[in-house]
């Protein structure tokens, strides 16, 4: 199983990453949003070898963090469009670091809970981005 491994983006925020087992050419794009209270380690750690097998997998950490009661752990208190922004700033910031793994052809976004809510939004207002959707535990 490949190991994931986090790069940095916006100041002091991580992006969750998992290199495709094939690397010898552009592989499609992958993207996921956590939850509430909830890591991309979660939400994205389940995909972990699905993704690696058909993709680069990116999952950008929420802008804030829970109480001590959920261990400091991110979530989200921003609106869709400014999710949009901070996973497009992720994305940006692995390109950058893994330059040429991969394509928006064919892309998925999944989210999962709250993000899951957000995916939605971000997927109706850019629908060449981002023509694939997963949604996990949403009632939307």
């Amino acid at each position: 199983m490949p190991e994931p491994r986090s790069i940095a983006f916006n100041g002091d925020r991580k992006a969750y990453v998992v290199l495709p087992h094939d690397r010898s050419g552009s592989m499609r794009l992958i993207a996921g949003l956590h939850g509430v209270c909830n890591p991309p380690e979660y939400a994205c750690g389940y995909w972990i070898s699905a993704a690696a097998h058909r993709g680069l997998l990116v999952c950008s950490e929420g802008n804030a963090r829970c109480g001590s009661a959920m261990n400091g752990a991110p979530t989200w208190t921003q609106g869709a469009s400014r999710i949009d922004g901070d996973l497009e700033a992720a994305i940006a910031a692995v390109n950058a670091e893994l330059p040429g793994l991969s394509t928006r052809d064919g892309a998925i976004l999944m989210g999962f809970s709250k993000g899951a809510y957000g995916a939605v939004k971000i997927a109706a207002a850019h629908p060449t981005r981002w023509p694939h959707l997963v949604l996990i535990e949403a009632n939307v």
